[in-house]
């Protein structure tokens, strides 16, 4: 259930010169991995395979892909700029409609 720590950016293909460089114990696919891209799930997968650390996890939630990711990330980020964007207008109409006071010289 848990990682102790992920590859970003790591090659498609887990070769042997990856795990030991990375120290692996254990590589894990879910079930409804749905972006293999180039090559099939079982060659990017022999080497981790035939050490016996090939772990296929059962996706709890199939539609949870990159795209399902990706897709909320900017979908937040649309959020975030329009309260943004709101909150500097009102800090505007603050800041124009205060009066100045100079301060009392003491």
């Amino acid at each position: 259930k848990w990682v102790d720590e992920v590859v970003i950016g790591a090659p498609r293909e887990v070769t042997e010169d990856l795990i030991k460089t990375w120290n692996i114990k254990v590589v894990a696919a879910g079930t409804q991995h749905q972006r293999f891209g180039e090559g099939s799930p079982e060659s990017k997968y022999a080497v981790p395979s035939k050490l016996g650390m090939f772990q296929e996890v059962v996706s709890k939630w199939p539609h949870l892909c990159h795209d399902t990711v990706v897709g909320r990330i900017m979908q937040d980020r649309e959020v975030y700029l329009r309260r943004n964007k709101d909150r500097a207008s009102r800090e505007d109409v603050y800041y124009n409609n205060k009066t100045s006071s100079t301060p009392a010289e003491c």
